[in-house]
């Protein structure tokens, strides 16, 4: 059999995920003829037919779904080898760190900082939502990731996963809202509340406390970034609902005032990596020793 060919493989792995030969061009950049035809190359060359179509999509068929699983092993392992040669470059050990927009920032450098203490390291943070982070670590772009939730794959001979943090969460607010302290939650009927966006668990669990108390929310803002919450927050605009580890500098520094705890409702910050042949030295060290 001929050498397989690995630049229409990767068009064939483009395609399955895209779903169409179309969308794969637009990420591609590359014309939808010259696809068709490295496809049809590899089709020729396996001697099986790799695709079908279902309800206006390309679908691959069983020799197809075969092909993809080997497809995308093949190219993670590529990616993992170009990670594990970047990540002991100039004597420096380098670690891509995914964090889910959601995770309180102020958790991101208490990570940094155990990171720096036990190597000489050179640190890359990224930004991004649940489902791109988690598949950053899959393909190994990243090394290592926090999240506050539970990871979307169980599977460990994928992803390893520790949960690395569980706080209660609390209203907070500005002195402007020091009055309501400690009272019922009836009192927070009418206020003004700033509340993650409806990608975050914490938002369904906060909307069923309410709820369960027969209160309706007054919700004046969302944001999925606990920085841009708290900043609304110190600036008046409304109560926060969020886990009382993201808030302590600002407690201490009289920027926000904890009005009540939500009682029974926690928020959770996990952190995992991918399995790998070459494990990140500085990824394997936070997974086996890290808390917060």
């Amino acid at each position: 059999m001929a050498q397989l060919n690995y630049h229409h493989l990767y068009y064939f792995k483009v395609v399955v995920e895209q779903g169409s030969i179309v969308k794969a061009s637009e990420l591609l950049r590359v014309g939808q003829p010259s696809i068709s035809m490295q496809i049809k190359s590899l089709e020729d060359q396996l001697d099986r037919k790799l695709f079908e179509r279902q309800n206006k999509r390309l679908a691959p068929t069983e020799a197809g779904r075969i092909v993809y699983d080997y497809a995308a092993q093949i190219f993670n392992l590529g990616n993992e080898l170009l990670t594990t040669l970047n990540d002991r470059a100039d004597k420096h050990i380098k670690i891509q760190i995914g964090v889910q927009s959601s995770v309180p920032k102020n958790l991101i450098s208490k990570l940094t900082s155990y990171i720096y203490k036990h190597f000489v390291s050179e640190v890359s943070v990224f930004d991004d939502s649940l489902e791109e982070t988690t598949l950053g670590v899959i393909n190994h772009r990243l090394d290592i990731a926090l999240l506050n939730h539970r990871p979307l794959i169980s599977n460990k001979s994928i992803l390893f996963s520790k949960k690395i943090l569980e706080s209660k969460v609390v209203l907070a607010g500005s002195p402007a809202f020091s009055l309501l302290r400690n009272k019922p939650i009836q009192h927070f009927n009418s206020v003004p509340l700033i509340l993650p966006t409806m990608r975050s668990p914490l938002r369904q669990s906060v909307e069923y406390y309410f709820d369960r108390h027969n209160m309706k929310i007054n919700m004046v803002g969302e944001a999925d970034d606990t920085v841009v919450q708290k900043n609304m927050a110190i600036a008046g605009n409304g109560v926060i609902a969020i886990m009382e580890d993201a808030i302590d500098n600002y407690v201490r520094n009289k920027q926000l005032i904890i009005l009540k705890e939500m009682e029974g409702i926690t928020d959770e910050v996990w952190l995992i990596s991918g399995k790998r042949n070459v494990a990140n030295p500085i990824a394997n060290k936070l997974i086996q020793s890290f808390k917060l």
